[in-house]
């Protein structure tokens, strides 16, 4: 890890596997705080997990990138959590 995101925030959806927790846990290792998004609740509870285990802060949204709303709650998150995006 050098540390190359500390200070900022990430949104990574489809983040309960595949390309999704990839990208997610190359945000944590280099210092982003996560939000972490998904329609499967507990496969992204459990990726959320393993990643604060390793020392990463996240927060994780449960919804669907093609509704609005759920894309709204996702961001709201993010500024919530991490202040900015």
């Amino acid at each position: 890890m050098t540390g190359r995101l500390q200070g900022k925030s990430s949104v990574s959806t489809g983040a309960a596997s595949g390309i999704g927790k990839a990208t997610a846990q190359v945000f944590a290792d280099e210092g982003a705080g996560l939000v972490l998004t998904d329609i499967h609740p507990k496969p992204l509870d459990a990726v959320a997990a393993d990643l604060c285990e390793q020392g990463a802060e996240a927060v994780t949204v449960v919804g669907d990138v093609s509704k609005e709303d759920d894309t709204r709650a996702m961001i709201t998150a993010a500024v919530d959590a991490c202040e900015r995006v």
